[in-house]
């Protein structure tokens, strides 16, 4: 797949998916290479289309359907998320990271999607002429705009039934109010 993926590139890859049968990809999932792979993975391995395979999971029977169940949403401030995040990475890079990224490099282990080891990859290759405070701040951007894409999917694919912000309040009484939430929605811990 990798190498029809080089050799005819995103066209070839949406004609052999498109050989399989009708799909239901948004124009974004079209335009990514990785996505499609991922698709056509599936698709030579299972011997569906993508929308095929996409109905016959819909059509399952969910284990926990019979269960009550709530969705709550556990969330921070932006600015102490953001803290948070730095605090994390800085942790990541006096931790070693730069050197586990070369290491995995010697393996031929590629993690190059992977937040964090993409920027370090990037610092790396470029001969580590930015600063580490910069590599720093370029892994925390990343770090966030992959937050922002998670709650956007987040609040596009599942009901939320409650929000609980962790910064609002101390732990023990965002633990006794989602507790107090689950008793009297039905649901117990």
């Amino acid at each position: 797949m990798r190498e029809l993926y080089a050799r005819s590139g995103l066209a070839g890859l949406q004609r052999e998916i498109a050989a399989y049968g009708p799909t239901d990809f948004n124009h974004s999932d079209w335009q990514n290479p990785r996505r499609l792979l991922n698709v056509l993975a599936k698709q030579r391995t299972i011997g569906q289309s993508q929308a095929e395979v996409k109905q016959n999971f819909m059509q399952k029977i969910c284990p926990f359907a019979p269960f009550p169940r709530q969705v709550i949403l556990l969330e921070r401030d932006p600015e102490s998320l953001k803290r948070r995040i730095e605090r994390r990475t800085e942790a990541m890079l006096r931790g070693g990271l730069i050197e586990e990224v070369k290491n995995l490099e010697k393996m031929c282990l590629s993690l190059a999607n992977a937040i964090g080891y993409r920027e370090v990859r990037a610092y790396l290759d470029g001969g580590q002429k930015m600063a580490l405070e910069e590599l720093k701040q370029t892994i925390v951007a990343a770090t966030l705009r992959l937050v922002k894409k998670q709650k956007t999917w987040f609040r596009k694919q599942i009901p939320i039934h409650c929000s609980v912000n962790l910064d609002a309040r101390p732990a023990h009484e965002s633990f006794d109010f989602i507790r107090s939430f689950c008793k009297n929605s039905g649901l117990w811990i």
